[in-house]
């Protein structure tokens, strides 16, 4: 049932919204979750490298920031083209604008947290029986997709993914792969019907929960010299992580 949770909340997160009203007062902001959910969409993008100013503008560590998003306290506003600022809602707030921005910023706070760890050690076996270890693969940058094939944005963006692994297909230094939590008899039968060209490795759900820490799906993992550089929920945000990075 958690993971139903938190698939749901994702995928509440990374749908767009293409209505007007960005460049509206903030105070109608509050009271109009619609209003707001089209501005936070088109303006704030929690995984990017920002600037981050508390509620009087003084400069604070992004850790800060998103700790006080966790709250349910605040919400974010852009001050300029790479500043954000926390602004505190007021009674008059919309009570899911509080909601929906702190499980936001408590997916974020995770993602961000993983950042400059270290990739757990590993050797694979993909479906394909070709071997994928830790180090040998240490000299180069690491694009690993976490996955189950009932997870619905997990497969809806495949076809993304293949385009991506296209794009940098010279690329030597760049491996993609995929761990996915399904038997290896069960994975296979689903990629007969589904394409998807990142090599796939079965895993224990165990493998996720436990040495990974991770319980939102899909999660892209970014990863160079066996540190872990980004971690994103969507292809959107792994095609922007990459061009910042890499």
């Amino acid at each position: 049932m958690k993971k139903i949770f938190t698939i749901l909340i994702l995928s509440l997160l990374i749908v767009s919204c293409h209505q007007k009203g960005s460049e509206s007062n903030f105070d109608d902001l509050q009271e109009n979750f619609n209003l707001w959910w089209s501005y936070y969409n088109q303006n704030i993008r929690l995984s990017s490298p920002f600037i981050a100013l508390n509620s009087v503008s003084k400069k604070i560590e992004k850790r800060e920031f998103l700790d006080s998003l966790k709250t349910g306290e605040f919400i974010p506003i852009k001050s300029s083209d790479n500043t954000y600022q926390l602004l505190k809602l007021d009674k008059t707030a919309k009570p899911e604008i509080s909601t929906t921005m702190k499980n936001a910023a408590q997916i974020e706070y995770g993602n961000y947290n993983m950042e400059n760890q270290s990739f757990p050690a590993f050797h694979f076996q993909d479906l394909k029986n070709d071997e994928y270890d830790s180090k040998k693969l240490s000299n180069k940058t690491l694009i690993i997709k976490c996955w189950f094939i009932h997870c619905q944005q997990c497969v809806a963006e495949m076809s993304e993914l293949n385009e991506l692994v296209k794009q940098n297909k010279q690329n030597q230094n760049i491996i993609f792969f995929s761990l996915a939590s399904d038997s290896a008899n069960d994975l296979n039968q689903f990629l007969r019907k589904k394409e998807f060209i990142y090599p796939t490795i079965s895993v224990p759900k165990s493998y996720f929960s436990g040495t990974l820490q991770i319980n939102i799906f899909p999660t892209h993992f970014i990863v160079k010299n066996g540190k872990i550089l980004k971690v994103v929920n969507n292809v959107k945000e792994l095609k922007l992580a990459m061009n910042e990075l890499l």
